[in-house]
């Protein structure tokens, strides 16, 4: 069984150590050949400030696919090793992997439309009805945190805090989508790079 993690986040005081690739080579090295997405300077809506490495190609249904024969395929020790990290009962952990089972398995059947966005292998897309953004996806692999944001304490039930716990063992659960118009330094994928100034529907390329 697969276990998603994500890279214990680091603190920086600034993206300066993070420059603008400014030739080809230097854009592709930031992405490893292409198969990453390299999102510097990122500013989410609640202030925080930080670099993302994404692993770009994956397509979403397979993702969910992963998950659901992962999930199914639980072992009693894995099921009591979530009971013990989360502190609840192994009978409500089964009783949660069946339910974002079904969830998942819904959300495989469903009709999820892009909403005119032409994606790319390098996991960039754009839409012609909005010429001013441009949107990244991806399997999240790294999150290098500039400026943190203190986050109010969650009062989640036990059920949702079981079906969280699993999801957190799947790659779906790292998986990201980002709409850019501005707020980030700059982004590089497929060799290109592209950052507020130069932000066009045709930046990325087809």
């Amino acid at each position: 069984m697969y276990v998603g993690s994500n890279d214990a986040p680091t603190n920086h005081g600034s993206t300066m150590n993070h420059p603008t690739p400014s030739s080809l080579a230097e854009a592709l090295a930031a992405t490893r050949g292409g198969q990453y997405a390299y999102l510097a300077g990122h500013v989410s809506k609640d202030g925080t400030v930080a670099n993302r490495l994404f692993q770009v190609g994956m397509k979403y249904d397979t993702l969910l696919a992963r998950a659901i024969d992962s999930t199914g395929s639980l072992t009693g020790a894995e099921i009591v090793e979530i009971a013990a990290t989360t502190g609840l009962s192994t009978d409500l952990i089964v009783e949660a992997a069946l339910a974002q089972i079904e969830s998942w398995q819904k959300s495989l059947q469903g009709d999820r439309r892009d909403s005119g966005i032409v994606w790319t292998d390098a996991g960039v897309g754009t839409a012609e009805n909005v010429p001013s953004a441009i949107y990244v996806r991806g399997v999240a692999v790294h999150t290098e945190y500039v400026v943190t944001v203190a986050k109010k304490p969650v009062n989640s039930k036990p059920k949702t805090i079981a079906k969280k716990a699993i999801r957190n063992r799947c790659e779906i659960s790292r998986w990201r989508t980002f709409r850019l118009t501005s707020g980030f330094d700059y982004l590089a994928a497929g060799g290109r790079r592209v950052t507020p100034k130069t932000l066009t529907a045709s930046v990325m390329g087809g």
